[in-house]
């Protein structure tokens, strides 16, 4: 019997219902499974229900006992949960969802150093070796202690070793969804089978965003106590997220979705195909259609919003086209091009008798400084020559500064250009800021073309010489492609120099 019959007879004895006239599991491998229309999906269709005590999590688990009086919850709570019911093999009710699941799943955890060596220059270089000490250190200090103290708990696990707790770890990294408030993270059977798509996650005001309110606990690992566990929680294997996304409720609207001037991503628009709302009066996840799906196409899901950077450190892939990719440029090696540029502008036009300000190191130290300090706010490229608002709002006060207006030129910027960057902050168009904040200081504080123009320039340049440093750091070695790994790092790598080469390609023609 194949993978996905296996699945789909264990789904039925753990009452989870799906909607045969609209969707097929199909899949002959573990690990490899999809979800297709057998019918033509209407938007706001109801395609499968989940009963909570089908997904395993900290309450559902029959280790559920000893996790609450040893305060393990959370991620690390729902890695133990995975690991121990894993390890029972027949003997665990979820026998029948491991046997629709690969033995682990293959991230850069566990990539060899010389796989990981391809990842040279990515955002995502350098993070595997804190995340393989995070998950050990937990092994050690509460899985270990754990058995040692329930040695009755344990006598029916197959594997206790820290691999096995590892493989558990990769698969609530890779798998696990927000429950709800109660249970928290957990393993939702049939939800995990929609393959990702990128999307823009948008719904009607018309319904409230379960869980979206914390970005921390989608698919991702965490590790140390959390209520009463008496330490501040830590991420860990899998960090930065959105949550919930899988459990926000639809319909979305009927708009288009635009991203970095992208309608598309791969060849799909950028719109949710379904969405997971928590049925609280059944006890139940629901999964929906939050749009019309054709016969025979595959229903994707949405991992979340994230760069490739992330899914290849969440699932050990990513995808050719993200509008949600970035490239992180080096602050101090943006600040340092422009005190030189600025200085050397200042410079000259004192010579000409036009010294526009006497402060011009006071201006760029508190500018440096405080854009320097915001650490959690770094400097992003997106595709298309766009920028993230930090860079934004950088631009906007160095800008405004240098050339001596003495507002607050950031309130005072989207206020008049009705932009929504800091409430909203989804990246902007380069070109379409340094327009924009030329002509503010133009039209509206009567600042001289040349001065507005010099000063914007010195800004583009240094962003320009902060890219191509940026650049240097991938190497000129081409990349083969002979397996998954390899394909991994090549999409993120080629993504990532794209956005950097297509930035280049913008400013040098501004």
């Amino acid at each position: 019997m194949g993978t996905a019959k296996v699945f789909c007879s264990w789904m039925e004895s753990m009452h989870i219902i799906y909607n045969t006239q609209a969707i097929k599991v199909i899949g002959s491998q573990p690990g490899a499974m999809l979800i297709e229309a057998v019918s033509d999906v209407d938007q706001g269709e109801t395609l499968a229900t989940i009963p909570k005590e089908a997904c395993i999590t900290v309450y559902t688990t029959e280790l559920t006992d000893i996790l609450a009086e040893e305060e393990l919850a959370g991620g690390l709570g729902l890695v133990i949960a995975v690991w121990y019911e894993k390890g029972l093999g027949k003997l665990s009710k979820w026998s029948g969802y491991f046997m629709s699941m690969r033995e682990r799943e293959y991230l850069p955890i566990f990539w060899s150093e010389e796989e990981l060596k391809q990842l040279q220059g990515t955002e995502v270089f350098g993070c595997t070796d804190s995340d393989r000490r995070d998950i050990e250190e937990d092994y050690e200090q509460h899985v270990v202690p754990l058995m040692q103290k329930y040695p009755e708990a344990f006598r029916n696990v197959s594997d206790t070793s820290l691999e096995a707790f590892k493989n558990a770890a990769s698969l609530v990294a890779s798998r696990a969804f927000a429950v709800d408030e109660e249970h928290g993270d957990g393993m939702v059977p049939l939800a995990d089978v929609f393959n990702h798509k990128v999307s823009i996650v948008k719904l009607s005001d018309d319904y409230a965003i379960h869980g979206a309110e914390d970005t921390s606990s989608d698919r991702s690992y965490h590790s140390g106590e959390e209520e009463g566990g008496g330490e501040e929680e830590e991420e860990h294997d899998h960090d930065d997220s959105t949550a919930g996304l899988q459990l926000l409720p639809c319909p979305q609207e009927d708009e288009d979705f635009t991203m970095c001037g992208m309608k598309q991503a791969n060849q799909l628009p950028l719109r949710l195909h379904i969405a997971i709302i928590d049925d609280t009066e059944n006890d139940s996840l629901k999964i929906i259609a939050a749009s019309p799906i054709e016969r025979g196409k595959e229903i994707f899901n949405t991992y979340g919003e994230l760069c490739n950077a992330e899914l290849v450190k969440k699932y050990g892939f990513c995808v050719s086209e993200n509008p949600f990719t970035f490239v992180s440029l080096d602050k101090i090696c943006v600040f340092s091009a422009v005190e030189n540029l600025v200085k050397r502008t200042a410079k000259r036009r004192k010579i000409q008798g036009k010294n526009v300000y006497d402060s011009i190191q006071q201006i760029l130290v508190e500018q440096t400084m405080l854009a320097d300090e915001s650490d959690d706010e770094p400097f992003h490229l997106h595709p298309n020559g766009y920028i993230g608002v930090s860079i934004l709002v950088y631009l906007i006060t160095m800008v405004h500064g240098l050339c001596g207006v003495d507002v607050d030129p950031v309130e005072e910027f989207l206020a008049t250009h009705a932009t929504e960057a800091l409430n909203n902050p989804e990246p902007v168009s380069m070109s379409w800021a340094l327009s924009h904040i030329e002509s503010s200081l133009v039209k509206q504080h009567h600042i001289a073309d040349s001065l507005v123009s010099d000063m914007t320039q010195n800004l583009t340049d240094a962003l320009i010489e902060a890219t191509e440093r940026r650049l240097m750091a991938y190497g000129q070695a081409e990349m083969t492609v002979q397996n998954s790994v390899q394909e991994a790092a090549k999409i993120l790598r080629d993504s990532e120099i794209t956005i950097l080469k297509d930035f280049l390609a913008i400013m040098k023609r501004e």
